[in-house]
């Protein structure tokens, strides 16, 4: 699924910048941070911003921060009001997240929460995730399906649910690498599962941007 070299060049050439924090943040992560690839990176971050300031959500979920770069895309199209959270499950990885927060104009509307997602949203019997109208699904692969279920629950209707990855370098649609691989397979499961268990509950489409995004608005 990797894209033209020149083709990505003239892309990121077309779309609007990355801010000077996000730059930063991006450095940061190839020269410190172990996988550095797992990145959003400006051409999808650009993306998600622009979805955001689409949907103007008051409330954002993120399952899986990493560095926290795709979480900063996402809090540039939230409403004035509006709040994220984002569950990241490795400490180190969100020390790194909330440096960059700190020093962003959204920080102080941005929680991070460490802990395992799946594990929080069984137990919690609050609001605190529910009435979502955005959610952003970025984490452990193998757990997709589960993590949808939970929080299709929580998105209020005509809510945006997005999940990176889908398409996992292509592999999803080799059955060599679905057959060998416990990743591709769980990947080619889930989208199989949500073509046919949400068809008509999320609408879902897949955008071959980088590794692949599914988008679905709660009908």
């Amino acid at each position: 699924m990797e894209i033209n070299a020149d083709i990505l060049q003239y892309l990121d050439q077309l779309c609007a910048p990355q801010s000077d924090l996000l730059r930063e943040l991006e450095a940061h992560t190839y020269a410190e941070v172990y996988n550095p690839v797992m990145i959003s990176g400006p051409y999808q971050g650009r993306f998600l911003s622009m979805l955001s300031k689409i949907k103007q959500p008051k409330k954002v979920l993120e399952i899986g921060t990493y560095t926290g770069y795709s979480a900063l895309c996402l809090a540039e199209g939230m409403a004035t009001d509006g709040r994220l959270m984002t569950i990241e499950r490795n400490p180190n990885m969100l020390a790194v997240a909330r440096r960059f927060f700190d020093k962003s104009p959204y920080g102080d509307r941005m929680e991070t929460i460490e802990g395992e997602a799946i594990q929080m949203l069984k137990k919690d019997s609050s609001d605190k995730f529910s009435d979502l109208d955005l959610v952003f699904l970025d984490a452990n692969k193998k757990m997709y399906t589960e993590y949808v279920d939970l929080v299709y629950p929580r998105l209020k209707t005509g809510g945006l649910l997005i999940v990176d990855n889908v398409l996992w370098k292509g592999k999803v649609i080799k059955k060599e690498d679905i057959d060998s691989d416990s990743v591709t397979k769980s990947l080619h499961l889930f989208n199989q599962y949500i073509s046919q268990e949400y068809r008509g509950r999320l609408s879902p489409i897949t955008l071959p941007i980088r590794d692949g995004i599914l988008l679905g608005v709660k009908q």
